[in-house]
């Protein structure tokens, strides 16, 4: 099996193609466990260009036949809310939730293009067929009797390339996924309205005060870049907030449930199209703006948009998002 830098697992080198050529591969073969990660690390390819990681990661048939019954055959994904999108993702048995950093003889790479592919025999609404999870398959030896993923991860130099390396560094980290944790409305005149949120894991509550709360409408400069065969919405609700006790911006997101309203064509004979159009919010200290009440100038006041909306947006529910990491980080090191 050729490998290339900086290509997926479906590349195909083509007659004539120049200044490509397959990576030098590096057999592996180390096994890790990392909480609710079970595989293993077959191989790894070198080159000029840079380095590419091969990882296989072993799930058992009792999950992926539980996540598909429950999400293909029960639900149409089209059909799914954004809280459901995100329920659907934590519940995969396939993570994606992760990253993998790798350094060579002491040397760190850096981190660049990865893809992924699941091989496993649940039919859901179609014959399941992939010719390269097949071929990772018999190139990695995998046990047939679970499904696999498989991911390849590419890396650049830092330095000079490593091509002839003793030593590997493998650090798993893992990525925030979206928890949602409470719900609350808004309408003008929501000044100074308190919520308490608790948080799944810790169990700790945190109360949630409405600072400000006004209907705004998108900028017409904002308007001109966008398509101009289209309407767009252009009506949404703003809310400054802050939390006691206080929570970094990456750890808690207040979200509107709404996806609010598709753009459509000033030409009534064609389809709407499935784009959409998001406002932007940002984060302040409360002295930057004379709406901030009298004693909270040490404070992180947060804003929050909600979707667009043809007509004025008379209330708007929201979500409370906590963004927790499932596994903690882990490192392996690999003498080759």
């Amino acid at each position: 099996m050729d490998v290339y830098y900086d290509k997926n697992f479906w590349y195909r080198k083509r007659e004539g193609q120049k200044g490509i050529s397959p990576l030098k591969k590096i057999s592996v073969d180390a096994s890790f466990c990392w909480k609710d990660i079970e595989g293993f690390i077959p191989a790894f390819y070198v080159g000029s260009e840079g380095a590419v990681l091969d990882v296989c990661i072993r799930v058992p048939f009792p999950e992926i036949e539980r996540y598909f019954g429950r999400w293909t055959e029960e639900k149409r994904l089209s059909g799914l809310t954004d809280e459901e999108f995100e329920e659907m993702q934590s519940d995969s048995p396939f993570p994606s939730d992760f990253r993998i950093e790798m350094g060579l003889d002491g040397e760190e790479l850096t981190s660049g293009f990865m893809c992924s592919t699941v091989w496993h025999p649940y039919k859901a609404e179609e014959q399941y067929a992939d010719e390269e999870a097949e071929a990772l398959m018999e190139e990695y030896g995998c046990d047939r009797g679970a499904g696999w993923m498989f991911t390849r991860w590419n890396y650049g130099w830092s330095g000079q390339p490593v091509l002839t390396p003793e030593r590997m560094t493998l650090s798993f980290r893992a990525d925030r996924q979206p928890v949602t944790a409470g719900y609350f409305i808004t309408a003008e005149g929501a000044e100074g309205e308190t919520h308490e949120i608790t948080d799944p894991d810790s169990g700790e509550t945190y109360v949630l005060t409405v600072r400000t709360c006004s209907n705004e409408m998108m900028d017409e400069e904002m308007k001109r870049t966008l398509d101009q065969e289209m309407e767009y919405p252009s009506f949404y609700q703003v809310i400054a907030w802050d939390a006691e006790p206080e929570i970094l911006k990456d750890e808690l997101q207040i979200q509107d449930c709404s996806r609010g309203d598709a753009p459509r064509w000033k030409d009534s004979g064609k389809r709407n199209g499935a784009v959409s159009v998001a406002v932007m919010c940002s984060e302040k200290l409360p002295g930057d703006t004379p709406a901030d009440p009298p004693g909270e100038q040490q404070k992180i006041l947060r804003t929050a948009c909600s979707s667009l909306h043809f007509e004025p947006v008379e209330e708007v529910r929201w979500r409370a998002v906590f963004l927790r990491r499932r596994r903690g980080d882990m490192t392996m090191e690999i003498e080759l």
